[in-house]
């Protein structure tokens, strides 16, 4: 993320989140008046969201999911629900393998459980119970195996396949609407019948119980992509993604896995994550022998169900005294505030929204020392929404959190949420009382359009006014030294802590998002994963190969002085 201080731009860590999904699968089965090369079965993940309150219902219908608004009739817990469809063929999900192959590579692929081959017609169109069961389990149990593998886990590869508007998995003729029962929906020169209704084929309807689904996805702003961002702009503040305190004090030997930087990256914040005093208060204090970092910021607005279970993120919000207690001790003796400790929080959470309340929080946890807030002006909801939701549905107010600053002018406060570039940030702090800003999401995926943030926002006399044919030729020496030191597979390797292609890899495929050529330059690293690690090539070829296919007014253009 970018954090924009005192005209100081910091980049703010990004942690994992994970996305919730709550649905039911059924098969669609259909029947042919001839055989077709193309199925027409579907699975029909139906996701159930929690919004804001209401007391209507509405439905709408879109081309590509269903979605209907109810209304929880408990007096005592009126919730907003959101139903949409989203509808896979089986030939979606041997699209799914062959991008997994594209992406991981083959080997990575044949560790996954099977997807029928040569029998896939008969697969599709048997209706014996058993067998349904059976292949309504197996499909399941591929998208749970990716599911846990670290590798798919830390990409947005299901996000995007469960997306009722993903163009990646569905093609112009899949049935992309949730049919009504006994609804005769004619696609091609076959129409087809969609098996939801009791008369039409009742051997073959069945559908799983609601359930919950968490996909965790990547670390951005991991070392490898601030050592890019660093050549991008000098003087941004650069967070780490979330890191869990115990996994700090049970990895005392392996820190710099975890908190190692490079001495460019400053200013540097690290931020934490948990619930109890002692052991925050121990990883801060490991934080601040390891050395190098300027903040240390408490995680109180991770929205994520897993972090919200453990009682730690967003969850925090609702135990202002503990936060308050927990500051206290992460400050310890620690007198000069060197490195400085904040708070990073939402501006309610669930029911507890009120301004009054949010006020409550600051007044209680400043008592402890802590001068500076990092606020994300939506409040989150802990069940229901899933994170990306959370960052996106709830309504952004401003508001509250320019109350805050005037209510509380000794603290410090960084407006988060929806910012999406530098110039926008400029124009908040020029016309609001914020101290800082913070930009998350924008800063990971177009990288590029922070080149000026130095001029802008420091008044600096240049940027690094470095082009992106440098920046890359400098990533890959970054990067070949760590494989280097570290090598570049766990098991080949030997080494725990080896820097795979992959990783590496990884925050150099959004330096040319959202440009001509962009895609082209990811789908030739893709090509590479299909190949066996035996007889890849290494990352340098690997990246100069994609740079061949971009042209050269994009790759040598330089950092503009004059914007």
């Amino acid at each position: 993320m970018l954090s924009f201080q005192s005209r100081d731009l910091r980049l703010s860590g990004v942690s994992k989140y994970e996305a919730t999904w709550h649905y039911h699968i059924e098969i669609l089965d259909t029947r042919y008046t001839e055989l077709q090369s193309k199925t027409r079965s579907c699975l029909d993940f139906s996701g159930l969201e929690n919004k804001s309150s209401s007391s209507s219902v509405i439905t709408t219908s879109s081309s590509s999911s269903s979605i209907a608004t109810l209304f929880d009739s408990s007096p005592s817990k009126r919730q907003l629900v959101v139903r949409y469809s989203v509808m896979r063929r089986f030939n979606d999900f041997r699209a799914l393998y062959r991008q997994i192959v594209m992406q991981f590579g083959i080997d990575f692929a044949s560790e996954l459980p099977k997807l029928p081959d040569a029998s896939w017609v008969t697969y599709i169109r048997a209706n014996d119970p058993s067998f349904l069961r059976y292949r309504q389990q197996e499909l399941e149990t591929f998208i749970r195996a990716l599911d846990s593998r670290l590798e798919t886990r830390n990409s947005d590869l299901i996000e995007r396949f469960l997306a009722p508007d993903s163009e990646d998995f569905i093609s112009s003729n899949t049935l992309r609407q949730r049919c009504d029962i006994g609804e005769i929906c004619n696609i091609g020169r076959a129409p087809s019948y969609v098996s939801l209704s009791h008369v039409q084929s009742p051997q073959i309807r069945f559908r799983t119980e609601r359930r919950k689904w968490n996909e965790s996805a990547m670390d951005w702003t991991d070392r490898h992509y601030r050592y890019l961002m660093r050549l991008i702009t000098h003087h941004t503040q650069l967070y780490t993604e979330m890191l869990v305190d115990q996994t700090l004090l049970y990895q005392k030997d392996n820190l710099h896995y975890f908190l190692g930087h490079d001495d460019d990256e400053s200013p540097l914040a690290v931020q934490l994550g948990g619930n109890s005093i002692d052991t925050l208060a121990a990883a801060a204090q490991l934080c601040r022998e390891y050395g190098g970092f300027n903040e240390i910021n408490l995680n109180c607005g991770c929205p994520s169900p897993k972090v919200s279970k453990q009682c730690f993120g967003a969850q925090l919000m609702l135990q202002p005294e503990r936060v308050r207690d927990i500051c206290a001790g992460m400050i310890g003796a620690n007198s000069s505030m060197d490195p400085e400790i904040t708070v990073k929080c939402r501006i309610g959470v669930d029911d507890c929204d009120s301004y009054e309340e949010l006020k409550r929080f600051i007044s209680v946890v400043s008592a402890s020392g802590v001068e500076h807030f990092i606020v994300h002006a939506r409040k989150c909801w802990l069940s229901g929404l899933n994170p990306h939701e959370n960052r996106t549905i709830p309504t952004l107010n401003y508001d509250f959190v320019y109350q805050l600053k005037s209510d509380f002018p000794n603290l410090a406060f960084t407006l988060n949420g929806g910012v999406a570039s530098i110039e926008e940030a400029h124009r908040l702090l020029q016309t609001s009382n914020m101290d800082g800003i913070m930009i998350g999401r924008a800063a990971y995926k177009y990288p590029w359009n922070f080149r000026n943030a130095d001029r802008l926002l420091y008044g600096a006399k240049r940027n690094p006014n470095l082009s992106r044919r440098e920046i890359i030729e400098r990533y890959i020496d970054y990067a070949e030294d760590l494989q280097e030191r570290w090598g570049s597979d766990k098991i080949l390797d030997n080494s725990k802590f080896a820097m795979p292609t992959t990783t590496l890899v990884k925050p150099l495929l959004s330096l040319f998002s959202g440009e001509h050529g962009g895609k082209v330059f990811k789908r030739k690293i893709g090509e590479f994963w299909c190949i066996n690690k035996e007889d890849r090539p290494g990352l340098r070829e690997i990246v100069e190969s994609a740079v061949r296919l971009l042209p050269d007014s994009m790759l040598d253009a330089r950092q503009a002085q004059d914007m």
